[in-house]
């Protein structure tokens, strides 16, 4: 459920109605790669993690890595680039 609410936002956060279907497509190749690859890396980390006895590792070092790159992700958003955007929309 989450997959659809990020591309109906993605959709809506397009500058122009004109790139809607590149944006759409990139969004698409994306959302099935990380399908297809995701799976398999998290299943040998933690695999290697169960060989080591710590289990808790894999997820513990994940968490903490994908929390460190949204947080820095949100350092390059800026209001004014979501006022300009909104007020241009189509």
């Amino acid at each position: 459920m989450a997959f659809q609410v990020c591309a109906v936002l993605l959709a809506q956060s397009t500058p122009s109605r004109r790139v809607l279907g590149t944006v759409n497509g990139i969004n698409q190749t994306f959302g099935s790669l990380s399908r297809a690859i995701g799976p398999t890396i998290a299943g040998q980390l933690y695999a290697h993690s169960l060989e080591v006895n710590r289990p808790e590792l894999v997820w513990r070092w994940w968490y903490s890595s994908f929390s460190l790159i949204v947080w820095l992700g949100t350092w390059f958003i800026k209001d004014e680039d979501l006022l300009t955007r909104s007020t241009s929309m189509d």
